[in-house]
């Protein structure tokens, strides 16, 4: 397979190729990121793109890769040659034509190796574009894998979604929203897909657990779930008059570097007492404009979850039809404010 771009070469049978790459533009450090996988015979399989704000050319390059892996892992499939055209990536999470080694020179090379762990056999390589001059920080080209990717993916990605639920208690009623929340997705909102992120394995922030510029296993595989997403949606409960201890050790271990938060579109739920969890709500965003997380202003969602009629079942399951109609609104603020942000 070859175009004016790129020479594309079948992996051996039983192999499926994944082609990363990432697109860069210096003047606002902007850039993409995508990636294509087929197999042994050339037959598509999958692919994705998306843009980053905020970065560096080395940056957009292990987004394109850490992408790819983390769709393969979704797929389940067992052996993937992985190709990159930057040397510098390819050589920072394993070498050229090697065998992913542990360990890591920084949080998103360490973040990619985690990635790859789930992998029986995997290989990352380079592979040298036809085109000599260097395509990052000069110009707004994207990269032939984020163009092909944007191309096979348009009109069908959805947008995803990082849902966070600030308790810990298994019959929680916030945790109740994000349940309610995902089957409203599943159901009746297209190109929406939420999952739910558990904080519990989580340690409590410390940074002498910061070893050679990578994090505990569990804080990584937190990290890349939440740079995977488009955007987050918090249940947060109020405890104390603000947001709960399980939730901001989440948020601060997301944003230690580089910040898995920045540039975010975000939206705020909650249940609760007679102020429906709101002034967690209100400590939370305060913490956002830190972290660079962008919030929906509109519509607020609050719910006096002791006040009739009743909202949850003994388990902790939203049963009040109104509260599910104004979830809903918030799930098409948040998607609506995405795309806009996207531009898409």
């Amino acid at each position: 397979m070859k175009n004016n771009l790129v020479s594309w070469r079948p992996p051996p049978e039983g192999w499926v190729k994944l082609n990363a790459d990432g697109s860069f533009v210096s003047r606002d450090s902007n850039g993409g990121a995508g990636f294509v996988a087929r197999d042994c015979n050339g037959h598509f399989l999958f692919a994705g793109a998306s843009d980053c704000r905020g970065v560096d050319p080395l940056y957009s390059e292990l987004c394109g890769i850490r992408s790819a892996l983390t769709e393969a892992k979704k797929a389940g499939l067992p052996r993937v040659i992985l190709e990159s055209d930057s040397s510098s990536a390819v050589h920072l999470v394993g070498g050229v034509s090697a065998r992913m080694r542990p360990g890591g020179q920084n949080s998103w090379c360490s973040s990619v190796k985690t990635s790859a762990t789930v992998f029986p056999e995997i290989i990352i390589q380079h592979t040298k574009s036809d085109r000599a001059r260097e395509r990052h920080g000069g110009g707004a080209s994207s990269s032939p894998a984020t163009a092909e990717a944007k191309a096979e993916t348009k009109g069908s990605s959805a947008v995803r979604v990082a849902a966070l639920c600030g308790s810990l208690r298994r019959g929680s009623f916030n945790r109740g929203l994000l349940r309610a929340a995902v089957e409203i997705c599943e159901g009746s909102i297209e190109g929406l897909e939420i999952e739910v992120v558990e904080i519990a394995p989580l340690p409590l922030i410390n940074t002498d657990l910061e070893v050679g510029g990578a994090y505990p296993p569990a804080v990584e595989e937190f990290r890349a779930k939440i740079l995977a997403a488009d955007c987050v949606l918090f249940a947060s409960p109020e405890y104390n008059y603000s947001i709960a201890a399980p939730l901001k050790n989440a948020v601060d271990w997301a944003s230690r570097p580089p910040n898995c938060w920045a540039g975010k579109p975000a939206a705020i739920i909650s249940a609760g007492g007679a102020f429906g969890g709101g002034r967690s709500q209100y400590h939370l965003r305060q913490v956002g404009v830190f972290v660079d997380l962008h919030f929906i202003n509109k519509p607020e969602l609050f719910i006096k979850a002791f006040e009739p009629p009743q909202k949850f079942d003994g388990e902790g399951n939203l049963i009040d039809p109104e509260v599910k109609v104004r979830l809903k609104q918030v799930l098409l603020s948040l998607q609506a404010f995405t795309l806009r942000l996207q531009k898409k």
